[in-house]
């Protein structure tokens, strides 16, 4: 396996790679972005191909890709300040690329939806410049494009489930209970006070300090 043995086509095709990485390090476009999906992708096909596998799994493709990887320099790698190893992109990056590339021309995980490509040309221009990040954009894009069946299926299911509790409401039933139990406290006083008063010989100042309380 040699670079030599790539069409022109390919090697344009990883060029354009390399270039769009050193432009996602400083402004992370989509279309560098999709840059790096393409080659990315190409390279999961070309490291199964030299793997004889049709999945992207497995030792060998493993190590096929890396070797890929390493010829293509696809991954860059560093340390930060605090000493910890990173790579651009990402293996979540990566992912996303994956996913995101997979249904941006047609809607492979749910027909139902529009492509990505198709969903994101309906964006504002606003909107559309803040999603550039493959995560972002395939977030948003799955939130945004859910099949309305599934809506409906989750509001019916909100609505039947047990109301949110209100944290006013829930402060004013504790309150409410308080002043019940020291109600029945104060009413278990007296009547003790008036048991006394019946029943046991006090003290003038006393009693009348007791017929004060009781009146």
């Amino acid at each position: 396996m040699t670079a030599n043995s790539l069409t022109d086509e390919q090697i344009d095709v990883y060029r354009k790679y390399r270039t769009a990485k050193k432009n996602l390090r400083k402004d992370r476009e989509f279309t560098d972005w999709l840059k790096i999906m393409r080659g990315y992708d190409q390279a999961r096909s070309e490291a199964m191909r030299y793997a004889g596998t049709n999945t992207p799994q497995g030792a060998t493709y493993r190590e096929e890709f890396a070797k890929i990887a390493r010829r293509e320099k696809l991954i860059d790698h560093g340390v930060n300040d605090n000493g910890r190893p990173w790579q651009f992109p990402t293996k979540e990056d990566r992912s996303y690329c994956i996913k995101v590339l997979e249904n941006y021309d047609v809607p492979s995980y749910d027909p139902r939806r529009p492509s990505v490509r198709v969903w994101r040309a309906g964006l504002s221009p606003g909107k559309r410049s803040k999603l550039n990040h493959p995560k972002r954009v395939w977030s948003a894009y799955w939130t945004a494009t859910e099949p309305t069946e599934e809506k409906d299926a989750k509001r019916t299911e909100r609505e039947m489930a047990e109301p949110k509790k209100n944290p006013h409401l829930e402060a004013l039933a504790e309150s409410e209970v308080r002043e019940n139990s020291a109600r029945r406290l104060v009413e278990t006083l007296r009547e003790l006070l008036s048991y006394i008063r019946d029943h046991v010989e006090l003290p003038d100042d006393v009693a009348a300090k007791i017929d004060a309380v009781l009146e």
